[in-house]
């Protein structure tokens, strides 16, 4: 590797409001936020400005992740990289959980991804949160929705994950070009080329 590579780490929130708004993650260390910016649009990064950019554990919590990558792509120099990781649901809390076809992520880019959130947040709550009161799951989804919160929109196992990277190239009209493809322990892994 390269002495002079500078990585800067991007979130949502600051580090503190971080830690506030996610009170599971109590005790945890939290990298600080170089960036505040929406990672699904890096609309603070100049296009064509990077060599490569680093999503772990990011793309299944992006409503719309074929848009997500498409505006990555906008980021990173011709050659630069792409590099992604997304939990096994077979190996999380989503072992439960319907997997995501490239269809649906297509209608949800098609959409722009609004239609399926309610959707998405009441196989959440049923699945991970694990609630049968019909009741109870309509209201926690209207708090949910108010609230913004972030789940994992998409779930994957190593076939779809595979199948989503492949499909990528046709729909993103040859504009990458698959690296690597690893299940790595609990996550998929793939690297991208532009």
């Amino acid at each position: 590797m390269k002495s002079n590579v500078k990585v800067k780490y991007v979130d949502i929130k600051e580090t503190t409001i971080l830690k506030k708004t996610y009170p599971e993650l109590k005790g945890k260390k939290l990298t600080k936020v170089d960036i505040v910016d929406d990672g699904e649009k890096l609309n603070t990064i100049k296009n064509n400005s990077l060599d490569f950019i680093i999503c772990n554990h990011m793309l299944e919590h992006c409503q719309n992740p074929l848009g997500t990558i498409r505006n990555h792509l906008k980021k990173i120099k011709k050659g630069g990289y792409l590099y992604y990781t997304v939990p096994n649901k077979n190996h999380t809390f989503n072992i439960k959980r319907k997997l995501t076809t490239f269809d649906h992520l297509k209608k949800d880019d098609l959409e722009e991804s609004k239609h399926s959130q309610k959707e998405h947040l009441t196989d959440w709550i049923k699945f991970v949160e694990k609630l049968k009161n019909k009741k109870k799951i309509i209201e926690i989804l209207k708090y949910l929705v108010k609230i913004n919160y972030n789940i994992h929109y998409h779930v994957w196992d190593e076939h779809t994950f595979l199948k989503f990277t492949t499909s990528l190239q046709s729909y993103l009209n040859q504009a990458i070009k698959i690296v690597h493809f690893i299940e790595n322990d609990k996550e998929l892994v793939a690297i991208l080329k532009k």
